[in-house]
């Protein structure tokens, strides 16, 4: 289908939500994403309102097959927020925040970036463990793992995902979470956005509690010894506290971030206390990631997905993506190649 008959489709559907093609105003605004190099020119951008209008846009890219690019806060390093012919699918507008501090949850909108979710849940004292960068989309970062300046105390964003709705590529909407399409809750956590697109997501919050941030910046000349130094000191380290550097020509800047509570007070209890944290290090330097992070892979294609997943993973994912999307609609992604596997029958 030419792009005048997808904007043509799109318009019969009666979305609540806007169609915007090349000619009209903000455009070329909604066409950017945030990594430059992608400078691509889709059909049409869709800025749906409603689930039914997300519904109604996946009909039209199934039944023209059209790419369909799905973008919240447009951050995918590998432009998967965008398309040259076809759909993006613009979640922004729906960007709801619902805090209820009595259960320390919160209702998420598919849309919502990062800073909607810290301003909402702030004045509470209440935090989500995620990212770093306050005009991400919660969504993208949530379904590639998402980490950040809070994951060494509270774990990665997804180990705080208590249930999400998402709807599939045959038009059906599902509510997932750990009693409800079991499966399907263990493959959005880490799985990206091959299995549909997820319109609400439910997150447990946490105490933030109190926050101190320091910054050290050295010459280049003492890099070796800083960066010994910065990883002896971050063996040792508590949960609460998270480190980074940036190595430049002109020197390394060294930055921390400490959450929480790990002084204590009283005298009686420091053997305690000494024996959990050394305890504690000797088991974290003993460990060891392999493979990578589906979030932040710049490259696609080749064993770039399997790497990030490992062969066993891998193949229990491109079993769900069999079954929920065969024709691989969802494909501007990290993608996984529909395989089906006998014994992934869905729960």
């Amino acid at each position: 289908m030419d792009q005048g008959g997808l904007i043509r489709a799109l318009d019969r559907s009666r979305l609540g939500g806007a169609v915007i093609g090349s000619g009209d105003d903000g455009y070329e605004r909604l066409r950017r994403v945030w990594n430059g190099v992608f400078d691509r020119r889709p059909a049409a951008i869709v800025r749906p309102v409603s689930v039914p209008d997300v519904q109604r846009v996946i009909a039209v890219a199934g039944e023209a097959g059209s790419l369909l690019a799905v973008r919240c806060g447009g951050h995918s390093f590998p432009g998967f927020s965008t398309c040259d012919g076809g759909i993006v699918l613009d979640l922004s507008p729906m960007d709801r925040v619902v805090i209820d501090p009595v259960a320390g949850t919160a209702e998420v909108g598919g849309g919502a970036l990062l800073g909607d979710l810290d301003r909402a849940a702030s004045p509470y004292g209440l935090v989500m463990p995620a990212g770093v960068v306050s005009h991400t989309g919660a969504a993208g970062l949530t379904l590639g793992g998402g980490m950040g300046w809070l994951s060494r105390r509270l774990g990665l964003t997804i180990d705080s995902l208590l249930a999400a709705e998402v709807c599939l590529a045959d038009g059906h909407v599902v509510r997932v979470s750990e009693a409800e399409e079991p499966e399907l809750f263990w493959g959005l956590r880490g799985g990206g956005g091959n299995f549909g697109v997820v319109t609400r997501f439910e997150f447990r919050l946490h105490e933030l509690g109190p926050v101190l941030v320091g910054s050290w910046i050295y010459p280049a000349a003492q890099a070796g010894g800083v960066l010994a130094r910065y990883a002896e000191a971050a063996t040792r380290a508590s949960r609460q506290l998270s480190t980074a550097f940036t190595a430049t020509a002109d020197g390394i800047r060294v930055t921390a971030m400490w959450s929480g509570e790990p002084v204590w007070d009283d005298p009686a209890d420091d053997t305690r206390c000494l024996t959990w944290g050394r305890g504690t290090a000797a088991q974290l330097s003993a460990l060891s990631m392999s493979g990578n992070y589906v979030n932040e892979q710049s490259d696609t294609g080749g064993d770039v997905t399997l790497n990030a997943y490992g062969t066993q993973k891998y193949a229990r994912l491109a079993a769900l993506k069999a079954h929920y999307d065969p024709e691989n609609l969802f494909r501007l992604n990290q993608n996984l190649t529909p395989t089906p596997r006998q014994d992934a029958a869905r729960t």
